[in-house]
């Protein structure tokens, strides 16, 4: 592998790090706003209905949602050829889908009101169309490895 090619093949890991990272400033950002209100038993999931039916520790919470979804991505981003190869939609999606489900059980489970999926939608267009934008900004400056 010539230098270029790994100078490249850098670039190419900085911007696939964009969905992730727009996940994380996303979901942190409604921890940091909501961990004082959360109660001491966290709802983490949910029914159709948007009734909670599984609870956890306010102070599990914060790691285990952290955890899992660092976990997630990189499985995706491990297990699926494609995304190595050029940012798919599917990842950005996942990545926002993630942050905003887990930003909505902060949000919820502080405001002490059912779940509700317009959250996690809004997750997913921010990160979706964070990701686009800034890869496009950077269109110019990474080629695709291979």
């Amino acid at each position: 592998m010539v230098l270029h090619e790994v100078v490249n093949l850098k670039r190419w890991y900085v911007t696939a790090a964009i969905a992730p990272a727009l996940a994380a400033v996303y979901y942190l950002r409604s921890l940091l706003a909501t961990y004082g209100r959360l109660p001491e038993q966290v709802p983490v999931h949910f029914g159709l209905d948007g009734q909670p039916n599984g609870w956890m520790s306010c102070k599990l919470w914060p790691v285990v949602s952290l955890v899992l979804m660092v976990v997630i991505e990189a499985l995706l981003f491990t297990t699926q050829p494609g995304i190595r190869r050029v940012p798919t939609l599917m990842y950005w999606g996942v990545c926002g889908l993630l942050a905003g489900a887990f930003s909505e059980i902060n949000y919820s489970a502080a405001d002490g009101r059912a779940y509700s999926f317009r959250p996690m939608l809004l997750g997913v267009l921010g990160v979706l169309c964070g990701g686009i934008l800034i890869t496009l900004a950077l269109a110019g400056w990474w080629r695709v490895p291979g």
